[in-house]
């Protein structure tokens, strides 16, 4: 399980990478891709987190 203050982090850096691609999605050179990538890992992690933390409670 994650600590509160990774869970904090991953937060922080899903909401500033998705930030950094709505400001920038006019930018052809821009690496929108990538960026969607790293958000989707992001959100993997804390939905694994988010699932184990159930299981613990449910048993």
């Amino acid at each position: 399980m994650l600590h509160h203050e990774e869970i904090f982090l991953l937060v922080r850096d899903k909401l500033m990478l998705e930030k950094l691609k709505n400001e920038n999605e006019d930018d052809g050179n821009f690496p929108a891709e990538a960026i969607d990538e790293q958000i989707s890992l992001i959100e993997l992690a804390l939905d694994a987190d988010r699932e184990e933390r159930q299981r613990k409670t449910i048993h």
